[in-house]
């Protein structure tokens, strides 16, 4: 793969970074992208070939290239974690700004990000899975869950989420949530395949009930 990137230019990331792809139409939606600095880390700006363009020719692949940034860390024992905003726009982007959010409770692995914009502020919180523990440093926002999401507005709070988790707080205002079930995927059923329904059989019992919008199945493959 290294030996595909061509035109490449480098620079630091130790600090937070951002790139914006830009559509080669006019007036078409842009890509903004911010990544959270961490010490030692190198920034990439190459090409590679874009298989889809190239309609995953082998014959044509060297004949379109696209945008790409790899961000690397090189050392003994390194402990990394990469945490990237993805921000789509047309016009302006939203976001004034995108910081790492401290938590001084939580494992290696977790982490927090705050985002700004005109009027508005979000929190970010992520966890490895449901029970991971999450508390920020010097504001009153704590979580146990997978993905936990507070945005305030003038100040007071606008907005809580909570994805894969049971409780969520942010000063005063909690919101909870029962634990979800979990268990072992035994067989898929999909209609494409003849079956009558489309369906995850699993071997925990989940009382039957209408469902809610915006629910998830997550599925973890080893």
């Amino acid at each position: 793969l290294y030996g595909l990137l061509g035109d490449l230019r480098r620079a630091p990331g130790d600090a937070t970074w951002s790139a914006t792809f830009n559509d080669a139409e006019p007036d078409r939606p842009a890509l903004r992208t911010t990544v959270l600095g961490q010490p030692g880390t190198t920034v990439y700006a190459a090409t590679l070939p874009s298989i889809r363009r190239a309609r995953e020719s082998n014959a044509e692949i060297l004949n379109y290239r696209m945008p790409t940034l790899l961000a690397r860390r090189e050392g003994p024992e390194l402990q990394s974690v990469f945490s990237a905003v993805h921000e789509p726009y047309q016009g302006a982007p939203q976001l004034t700004s995108v910081e790492a959010l401290q938590l001084r409770e939580g494992s290696a692995e977790t982490l927090g990000v705050v985002c700004r914009g005109d009027g508005f502020c979000d929190y970010h919180l992520f966890g490895l899975d449901a029970t991971s523990q999450m508390q920020a440093a010097g504001l009153p926002i704590k979580a146990t869950a997978r993905y936990a999401f507070v945005r305030m507005q003038q100040d007071q709070v606008a907005r809580m989420l909570i994805v894969d988790g049971t409780a969520l707080t942010f000063g005063d205002t909690t919101l909870s949530a029962p634990p979800a079930p979990a268990g072992r995927v035994l067989a898929v059923r999909r209609i494409e395949a003849g079956d009558h329904g489309a369906a995850l059989i699993v071997d925990t019992p989940i009382a039957p009930r209408k469902g809610k919008p915006h629910e998830r199945v997550i599925v973890e493959f080893g």
